[in-house]
């Protein structure tokens, strides 16, 4: 179930905020990507079901390609702020961020609002 406690409007927000606060400015695919996660806690996503639910979400294209280099810079991003890797590798399924580690990370974004 996805998470709707941010407005549409919010969510746009969480993107950029997540984008300063990875430092990952010029890949805005990346904040999408991240909040295509947080929306969709501990569910395994394919490449083709992150790349629809990023381009319903708005403006940015993330595609299967991309998907995966967005995926590898989300990752070492978290990783560099001391949030682990977050995004998990589910073998021939996709991929997920679990929802423990999703609530930390969206707590940790949306802190920096303050």
């Amino acid at each position: 179930m996805g998470d709707s406690s941010l407005t549409p409007l919010e969510w746009l927000g969480f993107e950029e905020l997540a984008c300063r606060v990875l430092q990952v400015h010029s890949k805005r695919g990346v904040g999408r990507l991240l909040r295509v996660f947080i929306q969709h806690p501990g569910q395994t996503l394919t490449l083709d079901r992150l790349a629809a639910l990023c381009a319903k979400t708005g403006f940015v294209s993330v595609h299967q390609v991309s998907a995966k280099s967005y995926i590898s810079w989300l990752r070492h991003a978290l990783h560099d702020l001391g949030l682990g890797y977050g995004v998990e590798t589910v073998r021939g399924a996709g991929y997920r961020i679990p929802v423990t580690d999703a609530v930390r990370i969206r707590a940790f974004v949306l802190s920096e609002l303050r």
